[in-house]
């Protein structure tokens, strides 16, 4: 019977061994102690030892130094407990050639007919490259979250919706302090709700094409909105598949393009307002002239005349008035943009009032307290622009119907470091929120909802003043109301050009002028204006050529700038070439000036220029300081 059993197990052993030393695996038993009894063929290719090398070797021995006493201190405890690690099992081991190798085994217990625990038996695999390789990939993954976390756009990246990393970038995109803190968030919680279902969809498509997103408002942490171009594609993180979403910041971009869109819409209006201007000016200046000459003629006829005069005087205030608006159109809307220079405050706030008075008549009164006397560095066109824009704001944030209770209150003072002067617009309106004075001069904010315009009017006017070197700051009133305050550079204004005695024009001797008008009814105008003179009219640049070829024996030359048929600035260039220095008599006149030609000519031209509608006492000043000008 004992030896049936010997043989028994003899047959086990020997079939054990067949198996062992044809499997490609390392096989191998240690005693209790860890020493090495039996060690499979595979030896060779996984270690480079032979099986007689390392029988009789504690496995301890071979291990690399990091791992050694934590293999030891497991092997201990499965002798103890007869418990084994529940998963296969990875250390290091050192090759013959002195390198380590990885090493991935499973193991099970030996025991004797009394149940001890005799031996360990091991089946191993060299596992270095698969393991090389996961460490390359968590090298790759550990670079690609960096690379995400230094990249400027704002990145996400979310599995089945919820976030699994975001970039710095991202969180300060949609106002968190940390981007830690929105790991586990369900993405489409920053999207608005009518845009969900729209992206929920986009988002199912990532995974088979890339894709972009389109534009987007996220929701910011304070609950405001930020618009973003999305871009969409499937990665690879933490070894699973993933979506990433690239955003990208439109806030500048939108601000610009809207930029962009009204300054065309200006641009529009400003050759618009020079055009009909131009059209209504010239019309204008022959009434006023006209009206000069019908004062004179009826003054000459005595006091029976003065409820005639009277009447007259209301005409030229409608004409005034006409001239006004059109020189405010045409101002505001320049399609240029100047140099910055002295300008007068009290003169851009008349222009601004006057802008805005359409919105502000049916919601308060108009106050002035202008206290500065000195100038500001500004560029009066953009000035008057800001001026604008918060009479504007001031006036619908009063609501409609109650005049004689609201006011708009602008008021100009001189600062105590006397190198600045402030503006300030007060209104009685609604105010301004608590939380949004902060936040007033970000482009797209608006206090007012989404009817009230594009939230670009107080940045962009916050960037003109600052453009000034001046600041723009808000507050609210104590009582009700809002503040506006500007504060901007003082400035000296240059020499004021000289100004002839009106009084003296009768004393100036009897000239021989050209007038060189294509508006025939301005032309007989100017020559009625100008008796006693002598006056000769063209009605074209190239026929006042002609004429200074047949004779050049002019005193003065009053030129339109823009006509037809030779532009005065055409004729004065052929006078400078021709007659060097008979240029110096040229006097002209404009409607407006809506050429940029033109308006490089005047820059480069020191010569009069009377703004039509004039008066015949501007007309005679300017003859009578031209005249001085060349005795």
């Amino acid at each position: 019977m004992a030896e049936m059993e010997n043989g028994g197990l003899r047959a086990t052993e020997d079939h054990f061994r067949l198996l062992a030393e044809s499997s490609r695996d390392m096989i191998s038993r240690t005693d209790t102690r860890g020493v090495c009894t039996y060690a499979s063929p595979a030896c060779r290719d996984v270690l480079g030892y032979e099986p007689e090398e390392i029988v009789g070797t504690s496995l301890f021995e071979l291990a690399h130094p990091d791992e050694a006493t934590r293999n030891r201190a497991l092997f201990e405890r499965a002798i103890a407990t007869g418990e084994l690690v529940g998963r296969p099992f990875a250390t290091r081991m050192r090759h013959k050639n002195g390198s380590y190798v990885w090493i991935e085994s499973t193991s099970k217990l030996l025991y004797d007919d009394g149940g001890r625990i005799v031996a360990v038996q091991a089946t191993g695999r060299d596992v270095s490259e698969r393991v090389a390789a996961q460490e390359a990939l968590a090298e790759s993954q550990k670079s690609f979250r960096m690379l995400i976390d230094r990249m400027p756009n704002a990145v996400v990246v979310h599995r089945h919706k919820h976030v699994i990393h975001a970039n710095p970038s991202f969180a300060r995109l949609i106002g968190y302090e940390t981007a830690e803190s929105l790991v586990g968030r369900n993405v489409l919680d920053f999207v608005e709700a009518e845009q969900r279902a729209e992206i929920r969809s986009r988002l199912e498509a990532v995974h088979r094409v890339h894709t972009g997103m389109g534009e987007h408002r996220l929701i910011r942490a304070d609950g405001g909105r930020v618009a973003v171009k999305v871009t969409a594609l499937p990665v690879v993180m933490d070894g699973e598949l993933a979506d990433m979403a690239i955003a990208e910041d439109l806030t500048e971009h939108k601000a610009l393009e809207a930029e962009l869109l009204n300054a065309d819409r200006m641009a529009a209006l400003g050759r618009l307002a020079a055009a009909v201007g131009h059209e209504i000016n010239n019309p204008l200046a022959y009434v006023r002239g006209n009206l000069d000459i019908v004062r004179a003629k009826l003054t000459a006829l005595g006091p029976d005349v003065v409820p005639l005069l009277e009447r007259l005087a209301i005409i030229e205030e409608g004409v005034e008035r006409v001239r006004a608006i059109v020189a405010d159109l045409r101002h505001f809307s320049a399609v240029h943009e100047g140099e910055l220079g002295a300008v007068d405050p009290a003169r851009a706030i008349a222009c601004a009032v006057a802008t805005a008075s359409h919105e502000i008549r049916m919601r308060a009164r108009v106050e002035r307290e202008l206290r500065a006397d000195g100038h500001v560095r500004a560029e009066e066109r953009r000035l008057v622009q800001v001026l604008v824009n918060l009479l504007v704001n001031a006036a619908q944030a009063i609501p409609e119907g109650h005049v004689d209770e609201n006011e708009i209150r602008v008021l100009t003072r001189d600062e105590e470091d006397g190198n600045t002067v402030s503006i300030e617009v007060w209104d009685t309106g609604i105010g301004l929120p608590e939380g949004d004075v902060s936040r007033l001069f970000e482009p797209f904010f608006t206090t007012r909802g989404e009817l009230a315009g594009t939230g670009l009017g107080l940045s962009t006017s916050h960037r003109i003043i600052t453009s000034f070197g001046g600041s723009l700051h808000a507050a609210r009133r104590p009582d009700r109301g809002s503040i506006f305050r500007l504060s901007l550079p003082r400035t000296t204004p240059e020499k004021a050009a000289e100004i002839a005695d009106p009084c003296a024009r009768h004393e100036t001797r009897q000239l021989r002028v050209l007038v060189v008008e294509d508006e025939r009814a301005l032309a007989e105008t100017v020559r009625m204006l100008l008796e006693p003179h002598v006056v000769v009219v063209e009605h074209s640049g190239a026929a006042a050529i002609e004429r200074l070829a047949k004779e050049a024996v002019f005193d003065l030359v009053l030129c339109d700038l823009q006509m037809p048929s030779g532009s005065g600035a055409e004729l004065y260039e052929h006078a400078r070439r021709t007659s060097p220095g008979f240029e110096q008599r040229f006097i002209f006149m404009t409607g407006g000036v809506f050429t940029e030609q033109a308006r490089v000519f005047l820059r480069s031209c020191s010569q009069p220029v009377l703004e039509k509608p004039f008066t015949s006492d501007e007309l005679h000043n300017a003859i009578a300081l031209t005249v001085k000008r060349n005795a």
